[in-house]
């Protein structure tokens, strides 16, 4: 019986590298959309912008919380990263994520709410986090091509200690 326990505990952790790969994975191909697109988009190029970008954030902060019911990815990965990269990371899952774009902390955004004016009824905050752009996507590829690295390490790893064909989740 413990090695049936045991077994599901590695399926589940090679699920949670699968997906977390699977997520990265559709990041690129978000900034795919971005460089294909960016110069042919009629009307608000920072509408595009803005929805690529909280895709962005969305996608690539999902494995680090605890919503998909396999358990959180560790971050010890990105102690390894240089210094500009870490701190990216942490932007696109602390702030990024939790305070903009899942969430909005109007507070921690130090929100404006301009009640007379040309702005009327619009709110000010400064974006915290860099925006999907010609600028920001060499950043970007760094580090997912580093978190999807780590990924397939942990699921090579684990790939020789499992026994079963395939891996099924839920009921």
């Amino acid at each position: 019986m413990a090695e049936n326990i045991n077994q599901s505990h590695l399926e589940r952790e090679y699920a949670k590298y699968h997906f977390a790969s699977f997520g990265f994975s559709e990041c690129g191909e978000y900034l795919d959309i971005y460089e294909k697109n960016s110069s042919c988009i009629q009307g608000s190029a920072h509408a595009f912008e803005t929805a690529i970008s909280k895709s962005f954030v969305i996608t690539y902060a999902r494995p680090f919380t605890d919503n998909q019911g396999l358990g959180t990815l560790s971050d010890r990965w990105t102690r390894a990263l240089d210094e500009r990269i870490r701190s990216l990371h942490n932007a696109l899952v602390g702030t990024g994520r939790n305070i903009l774009v899942a969430h909005m902390d109007v507070y921690e955004l130090n929100a404006t709410i301009e009640v007379k004016g040309k702005r009327a009824g619009s709110f000010i905050f400064e974006w915290p986090i860099p925006m999907v752009n010609r600028n920001t996507i060499p950043m970007l590829r760094e580090l997912l091509d580093s978190a999807t690295a780590f990924c397939e390490e942990k699921k090579d790893h684990l790939r020789s200690r499992i026994t079963s064909a395939q891996i099924k989740l839920g009921p």
